[in-house]
Formats: C-alpha cells, structure tokens, sequence
C-alpha cells in the first residue's frame, strides 16, 4: 500500500512509478498537471494500471497519492460492507441489538431497513 503527501514547490515534478495495480492523486490545491494534463483542486485523478505518470506543479501545490492492490469481493447491505457475508448478518444482529457505539450528538435510532422478500421457488 502506497500513502503519500506531497508537497511541490513551482516547477518541480516527480515521477510516479507503476508500482501498485491500483493508484491514485488527489489533487489538495491548484496548479497541479498529471502527464501535462491539468487536475482541479479537489479532485481524485485514478491513474491507468500499468504506466508511470509525471506529476507537476505549476505553482506550490499539495498532493496525495494512495494506491494498493484489490481488496477482493465485497458484499454490501444497507451501511454494511465486509468480504464475509456472515460478518454482514452479525452486523444486523449487533444493530438490532444495540451493540454499535452511539453516533456523537445524535440521539435518533435508525432501524434496520426491512429486507426484501426471498424469492420462493415456484412450480412451472
């Protein structure tokens, strides 16, 4: 895993090697170009697998790059996400049940939301 901040001062660059098959920049401020090409403030540029990039700065800027390699499949439901569906039903258990620490300055229970039907088999 790659994390990085890096800060450039006006006319400097780097050489970002293909080093994960997942990378990215996000670009803190202004005036930064990626392969020439420019990236607005506050924007999350995913890089191409497989190629080194050039990052550049036109005038003092800030950047982050973070990378790494696939996590794997992920199972999702409702704010639940984990590569184990059984952790997801203990999740819902421990929600039921009150087991979550408490969201800061907020009083209201959200419930779980009702889970669709199962398909049932049906004769043809």
């Amino acid at each position: 895993m790659i994390y990085l901040d890096i800060q450039l001062s006006p006319g400097a660059h780097f050489t970002l090697p293909h080093a994960y098959s997942q990378q990215a920049v996000y670009s803190v401020t202004e005036g930064l170009q990626i392969n020439g090409v420019a990236i607005d403030q506050h924007r999350l540029a995913v890089l191409t697998s497989g190629a080194a990039v050039t990052v550049s700065a036109e005038q003092a800027a800030r950047c982050i790059v973070i990378g790494g390699e696939p996590v794997g499949m992920r199972h999702k439901w409702w704010n639940f996400v984990s590569s184990r569906p059984e952790r997801i039903e203990q999740a819902k258990q421990d929600w039921r049940e009150g087991r979550f620490a408490s969201v800061p300055q907020e009083t209201e229970f959200i419930p779980l939301p009702e889970e669709p039907p199962r398909p049932t088999e049906q004769p043809m």
